[in-house]
């Protein structure tokens, strides 16, 4: 506030007034006074301007008159002591004990300020040299007028004549302190300046951080010696301007929006406000741009300019903002941070007044123009930009701790190691703010903050995490209703990727809706992995701030998806401190490199995308591919890896081998359900099975706090009471507690404890567990889900929710009736018989993969899926050679159709030499087959997961095997990974939940035995029931049903018909014109939709809620 500074005499000198070096200066005559008229508390009050006084003052009996009603005026007071006021004429000296805060307007113009009250003070006030230089207020004795640095207009005062030249008047001349006495602007205690309107009104903190009693008093004088830069007004740039420069062009002139008549007396006050405030002014200029009025979130005004024809003529500039990554990597070891915010930043940039005339714009007739940068314009950040620089002044030079200053257009952020430089550099950058004549935002500052808000980042010293309530928005984003949505979606989540372990992967399902040529349509599926993104980006992942003095690590992978890198730290505990992820998909010609060009392209991506922080520091790279650890020294490379091995040249890399299972950052790279992929061509890779999706964290929380939900549910609540108040034997045969979660036996059949699913939770995991084991039926969904939970009415209720699921409805064809009694392929033990067959062609994917070698057991029903590139014997052979009777076993027997493979010599040749007996089904009629039964089954899964993208089928290969070996098959009651591999059956929640224990499994042998009975009894079940499984389908007019697509393949687009969706709708019946062929139309806008067949119709289920 007062410009006071303490010297080694206590008594503090008058300071002159320097209102302006470069008039002339003009005194006013002898005896005369200069007074304006201001405003305070709604009544006009003259005050006078005294150049000559170092404070400013109140009128002991002005004061009593305010104070008459203490609670309508609540003027701040604060007890003074030891101060004495001096006058010029007689020297008489005046104790002081009391000064208030008072804000007061002049002209519209709000302002406030110190004062003490003076006993015997004839001027009721005295504005003295603290206000005058806070406000930059000029006196014109010849015009009679002030002027105010940051209002327009002049305000003219008047000349009183003194009749007492003895009383107090223009003679404040000093102000007498005791020696250690603080004075009230230079150490302002904390409490007294948290009890300052502009403090309390902002909520500025100051103790974020602990703080000493002095630091608190440092930091409190230092924001009150700069009290005037902290305005909700904008400033003006004392010395600096920007023009641009623009094309050659016409002037132009486009038609003003209409304002609404409710809106025009808030935009004719806002103009005002403008005016008043130097922002605009009248104009006479040729061009106009419309004006655009938009509603705060207060209710206030906001106008804006549509500059969009204004930007098409302006010649950019090249001055940007730096990179949000580049500010960011600069904070390790920092601990007090303080932001500031510039008040209207772009207002406070005056504009070259001949580039004035292009952001003209009309309002009730009359022509207005910018004098000052509006917000709207392509070049508003760089002359931001600009303006901030030159009043910094070099900073990176003059700045005692230049390190310590991040700008990003109107954002400053000061992060400092120690108090003390934090300090420095506050006072250095509120300095040059001051000079420059900027303001700041008060209530968008912080001061002192262990953890800061910067960039849509919460920045602290142990590393920073993504803005809460930029995630929040995440989850509240709408579910998209065009591609234009969707990109926006992508935009918000890649704005995080550097938080995301598997981000390109994550976004993957979904990519495909935002090309060019692909239509439109957001199903089912859909809307999960929408939600998988969402659920992903709510776990709260810290990232820390790079250390410079240690080397950097980075570990990578690739895979048939895309690249994954995760760049990190190990610091002196050993700790892992994560610093970035990073990870693309894969595109074009890169999907058929092989395994060493991808991972060495990982290598590559990861050192590119690294290249800020890593240059010029030693790196330790950590790969699970082992060939290229002596990468550099291998001189026999083709061009391609010799190309990328230069290009690493500059990095100071030392590559280590990481074996698969320890590499952490495979997710990175590979689909967002964790499925490996088949090794390209025909590499000899043992994979003795695929690895289960994990399972997603939203589900893996809710079932570690599966005891909390529990206590939701009533009637649960009931039984855990009555299980601990009452030991009664008979309920523990049938329930337990443990780890406060409550679990069931209800099958003595199958001994398994499963947990007591709470009501509120039924729709929920069904739905998940439905999808997760890739769309099956409600039978082996129920079954699934047994070893897992129970709920009342189960397999009524789990069978009600899948057939709702509207994806199976459209993928699923209907069952037909077979002609001619049924005979079944049996076998009695594993490896007895092989079921083999190809299931394509297919649009080519991934490594130009084209089929499917399709390998069953057909006792177990254990599958082996090989994507090939060709289907011909020699491949199929290798692959049963090398892959699969190494690692299962040599079969007995293969059963194939009469395809040309396989009835060729090389097959029949290769199986014989391992003593293998090869047998065809009937010809022309592969329903004899029992993988026929395996091929539908897999066309209805592509159909479920590529109906959109047909050449995505690859990547879902390992996840389908998966699912179909660890189902319960319903010839067998058991799954084919327990028959086959003689595995427990697998538990999805095992890593969630500590199951009770559960009676050990059954002996292999009886489990073979078990499966073999059940297989004769389903065999002889089936054959009854055949004769009666063909019953009418009718319908009546307004069922809703699902019509069968006839879609065509199409080579050029990949596009197959077998991978479209079965069925279209669903539609309504409108007429039934014979009790086979029924009239259908689109059940919102009753567009028709053809007559048809009876065949070509089946019953449609709404979803579930």
């Amino acid at each position: 506030m007062c410009p006071v500074s303490p010297t080694q005499n206590p008594q503090i000198s008058i300071l002159t007034h320097p209102l302006d070096l470069n008039q002339e200066i003009v005194v006013p005559p002898p005896n005369y006074r200069p007074e304006i008229t201001i405003s305070l508390f709604n009544n006009e009050q003259t005050a006078l301007l005294d150049s000559g006084a170092s404070v400013s003052a109140i009128s002991e009996d002005l004061f009593q008159i305010l104070n008459i009603n203490p609670k309508q005026h609540k003027i701040p007071l604060f007890p003074l002591t030891n101060i004495l006021l001096t006058t010029a004429l007689s020297n008489k000296t005046v104790k002081i004990k009391t000064q208030i805060y008072l804000t007061f307007s002049i002209k519209n113009y709000e302002t406030h300020g110190i004062f003490l009250i003076v006993p015997q003070l004839s001027t009721p006030l005295i504005l003295g040299t603290d206000w005058l230089l806070e406000n930059g207020v000029t006196i014109d004795y010849n015009k009679k007028e002030i002027s105010i640095i940051t209002v327009q207009d002049k305000i003219p005062f008047g000349l009183i004549e003194d009749h007492d030249p003895n009383s107090f008047v223009n003679a404040l001349k000093t102000v007498n302190i005791s020696e250690g006495s603080p004075y009230m602007h230079e150490h302002l205690s904390n409490s007294v300046y948290e009890s300052l309107p502009f403090a309390t009104e902002h909520n500025i903190a100051l103790n974020d951080i602990p703080l000493t009693t002095h630091q608190q008093n440092l930091m409190t004088s230092l924001i009150q010696k700069y009290q005037p830069i902290f305005q909700d007004r904008p400033g003006l740039h004392h010395f600096f301007s920007y023009k641009f420069n623009v094309k050659p062009h016409e002037p132009y002139k486009i038609k003003p929006y209409p304002v609404p008549f409710s809106r025009r007396p808030a935009v004719q006050k806002e103009i005002d406000k403008m005016i008043q405030w130097g922002v605009i002014e009248r104009s006479d200029s040729p061009y106009n741009n419309p004006l655009v009025t938009v509603i705060k979130t207060d209710g206030s005004i906001r106008l804006c300019l549509d500059a969009r024809k204004l930007n098409t003529i302006i010649l950019p500039t090249r001055d940007a903002s730096p990179p949000i990554d580049d500010i960011l990597a600069k904070f390790n070891d920092k601990c007090f941070f303080s932001s500031l915010d510039f008040s209207s930043g772009y207002w406070q940039i005056p504009l070259d007044p001949e580039v004035r005339q292009y952001t003209s714009f009309l309002y009730d007739g009359r022509s207005y123009q910018f004098c000052v940068v509006p917000f709207g314009l392509n070049i508003s950040n760089a002359a931001f930009g600009k303006g901030l620089e030159a009043a910094l002044n070099n900073y990176s030079q003059q700045c005692p701790f230049p390190n310590d200053i991040h700008t990003y257009v109107d954002d400053i952020l000061l992060s400092s190691s120690s108090f003390e430089n934090h300090i420095i550099t506050l006072e250095w950058i509120f300095h040059k703010i001051s000079l420059a004549g900027l303001t700041l935002k008060l209530k968008k500052c912080h001061f002192n903050k262990q953890q800061i808000k910067f960039l849509g980042h919460f920045i602290s010293p142990q590393g920073m995490v993504m803005d809460p309530d930029k995630v929040k928005a995440l989850q509240n984003f709408p579910e998209p209703r065009n591609k234009k949505d969707l990109q926006s979606f992508f935009g918000f989540c890649n704005f995080y990727r550097k938080f995301s372990q598997n981000h390109s992967s994550l976004l993957h399902p979904l990519s495909h809706l935002i090309q060019k040529d692909t239509p439109w349509t957001f199903t089912a599926q859909n809307k999960i992995d929408f939600q998988k993104i969402k659920t992903a980006f709510s776990l709260q992942i810290s990232l820390t701030h790079p250390n410079f003095n240690i080397p950097f690590c980075i570990q990578t992978d690739a895979s048939y998806i895309g690249l994954g890198a995760e760049l990190f730290q190990i610091d002196k505990n050993g700790q892992r401190n994560t610093l970035s992820f990073a990870s693309r998909s894969l595109c074009g010609a890169e999907r058929n490199y092989t395994v060493t060009e991808l991972e060495l392209l990982g290598i590559l991506f990861a050192c590119q995308k690294f290249k800020i922080y890593i240059l010029g520091y030693p790196i330790n790279l950590y790969t699970d591919h082992k060939a290229l650890t002596f990468l550099f020294s291998c001189k026999l490379k083709n061009s391609r890896l010799t190309r990328w091995t230069l290009a690493l040249q500059e990095f100071d890399l030392k590559i280590y081998y990481c074996a698969g299972k320890d590499n952490t950052i495979d997710t990175l790279s590979r689909h967002p359900l964790g499925r490996d992929e088949q090794p390209p061509r025909d590499t000899p890779v043992i994979l003795h099975y695929t690895l289960p999706p994990p399972i997603p964290p939203d589900i893996e929380t809710l079932f570690k706090n599966i005891s909390y939900e529990q206590q939701k549910d009533p009637k649960l609540v009931k039984i855990t009471s009555l299980l601990k108040a009452n030991p009664v034997p008979v309920w523990h045969d049938y329930y337990i507690i443990k780890n406060e979660t409550l679990f069931i036996q209800k099958y003595k059949s199958e001994p398994q404890w499963s947990i007591y699913l709470p009501s509120h939770l039924v729709q929920q995991v069904v739905t998940f567990f439905h999808d997760y084991y890739a769309h099956i039926g409600p039978l082996k969904t129920a079954q699934a889900l047994r070893n897992i939970c129970y709920f009342p009415s189960f397999n009524k209720t789990v069978r009600f929710i899948v057939q709702a699921c509207d994806i199976c409805q459209k993928c699923k064809p209907k069952t037909t009736q077979i002609a001619g009694p049924m005979q079944s392929i049996l076998s009695t033990k594993p490896l007895e018989k092989l079921l083999v067959d190809f299931y394509g062609p297919l649009p080519v994917g991934v490594f130009q993969f084209s089929y499917i070698f399709v390998v069953v057991d057909n006792f177990t029903r254990f599958i082996k899926l090989y994507p090939l590139r060709r289907a011909n014997a020699k491949i199929c052979i290798k692959k049963l050679t090398t892959d699969y009777f190494p690692n299962f076993g040599v079969p007995k027997n293969i059963v194939s159709d009469h395809g040309r493979q396989f009835v060729s010599k090389h097959w029949q040749t290769s199986l014989r030499k391992y003593n293998i007996n090869v047998s065809h089904t009937s010809v022309y009629h592969p329903q004899s087959n029992p993988a026929e039964r395996v091929m539908r089954e897999l066309g209805r899964m592509f159909r479920t997961y590529c109906h959109q993208q047909h050449s995505t089928w690859p990547q879902y290969v390992p996840y389908i095997e998966w699912t179909l070996n660890n189902v319960r098959h319903e010839s067998t009651h058991q799954t084919p990974s327990e028959l086959f591999l003689n595995k427990s059956k697998y538990n999805p929640l095992v890593q969630c939940i500590q199951f009770p224990y559960n009676d050990p499994p059954l002996d292999y042998n009886k489990k073979l035995i078990l499966a073999q009975d059940i297989q004769l009894s389903k065999a002889e079940a089936r054959k009854k029931a055949q004769a009666t499984r063909l019953n009418p389908t009718l319908f009546k007019v307004g069922d809703m049903v699902l019509v069968r697509t006839h879609k065509l393949s199409n080579l050029v687009e990949k596009k197959i018909s077998k991978f479209f969706l079965l069925y279209d709708g669903p539609f309504k019946i409108t007429n039934i014109k014979t009790t086979n062929a029924y009239e259908v139309a689109h059940p919102d806008d009753g567009t028709p939709k053809g007559t048809h067949n009876v065949i070509h119709l089946k019953p449609y289920i709404p979803p579930t809620q």
